[in-house]
């Protein structure tokens, strides 16, 4: 990343310390006295050394002494002009407590978790600094982090895995925040977007878009006849997934209890929009819930093995061995085509039966007991469709 240039650094105004290149930082206080400073590490220990005033010093100036002073501290000592330029304590950031990064990420997203609705958003959150966050800044300090080390983690997954940079982005930020509230780092949060990162990374073009694959509705009949070939749990599952267009983490986490005669009662804290939703159930679905129950007569979970839900995993592996180029999320999409092209039920109804959250006022009355009605017919001619070759 280009440094600043001279006159975007004499713009800077807000107190705090602000990050200049070649370890160099302008600190201004809060009566608007200016410094430079920069950062070393002598014999083991952290400092900062001021350069002197910018009235005094150009950029250019303090840049070239930045890195003499960079150079004279791997030798054990600073340079004669930074040691006869130290500023006194009260110039330099008062010291705080030392954290790391990963230290400090750890202890905040326990402190969330009890909040979260999903329970597994903390291995979530783990997983992805652990992949991309702590190879580059998981032991430095949090008042280390500069702008260089998010561009370091961000652009080589920027565009290949935009969703997942995003949500990397987004964490880091939440967390360098918090430990700015309670003082474990000063100055600004290099993670921000809002005229910080969305200077330097662009937003993907809508057209970038990516979509889950998915099988065209006219192939869904034969890859059920297939499915239906092989006597695993795995298979059982995705079959009712399918029949009943529903999110994976909703059937792996099905309890028995949720069964009430045709009907699927899904709970609010279950469902991705937070509301309770209500799953017409097809014969075959009852069918599928029978076998399944015979496997593990005693758990709670409607495909379970002694007494455990299945992975999340295990019915797009079981898409793997198959051979098919899917996903199981795909397999909703396919239903909502095949609704558009293949019958007379409103969008409405569509819609309702996949759990979407739609504005539209009308949607009002779709949630009648009449719409409960029309997605059982609904449900109803998808498992025939899924189950007819001859169509």
């Amino acid at each position: 990343m280009p440094y600043p240039t001279a006159l975007e650094v004499k713009q800077l105004d807000r107190p705090g310390r602000h990050s200049v290149g070649e370890n160099l930082h302008l600190l201004i206080k809060k009566s608007g006295r200016r410094t430079w400073v920069v950062r070393v590490v002598i014999n083991g220990r952290r400092r900062d050394i001021g350069l002197g005033r910018p009235e005094d010093v150009s950029l250019s100036e303090a840049r070239n002494k930045a890195r003499e002073a960079v150079v004279m501290a791997r030798k054990g000592l600073p340079s004669d002009h930074a040691a006869q330029n130290a500023p006194s304590p009260a110039e330099i950031t008062p010291r705080i407590p030392k954290k790391t990064f990963r230290n400090y990420a750890t202890e905040w997203i326990a402190t969330q978790t009890p909040g979260w609705k999903n329970a597994k958003h903390a291995a979530q959150w783990t997983s992805t600094l652990e992949a991309y966050a702590y190879p580059v800044i998981g032991n430095l300090g949090l008042d280390e982090i500069t702008t260089e080390h998010l561009e370091s983690i961000l652009k080589p997954i920027w565009v290949t895995k935009h969703v997942t940079a995003s949500r990397v982005q987004q964490r880091i930020d939440r967390i360098l925040s918090a430990a700015i509230t309670l003082g474990y780092r000063r100055g600004d949060n290099p993670a921000r977007w809002k005229d910080h990162l969305s200077n330097l990374l662009h937003k993907p073009r809508k057209g970038n878009k990516t979509h889950f694959r998915r099988l065209p509705y006219q192939a869904v009949p034969e890859f059920i006849e297939r499915l239906q070939g092989y006597d695993c749990l795995a298979a059982l599952a995705l079959e009712f997934c399918i029949l009943t267009a529903s999110r994976t983490s909703e059937v792996l986490q099905a309890k028995r209890s949720e069964i009430n005669q045709d009907i699927w009662k899904i709970p609010a804290e279950r469902m991705k929009a937070g509301k309770p939703h209500e799953v017409p159930l097809p014969s075959r679905c009852l069918t599928l819930i029978e076998r399944a129950a015979a496997r593990d007569s005693e758990s709670e979970y409607l495909f379970s093995n002694s007494g455990k839900p299945l992975s999340t995993m295990a019915m797009l592996q079981h898409i793997h061995r198959m051979g098919d180029p899917t996903t199981v999320h795909g397999f909703r999409s396919s239903f909502r085509d095949w609704v558009s092209d293949c019958t007379d039920y409103h969008p409405e109804i569509a819609e309702a039966a996949l759990a979407h959250t739609v504005s539209d006022k009308t949607v009002a009355a779709y949630k009648r007991n009449t719409a409960l009605d029309k997605r059982r017919s609904l449900m109803r001619e998808w498992s025939n469709y899924c189950m007819t070759l001859d169509v």
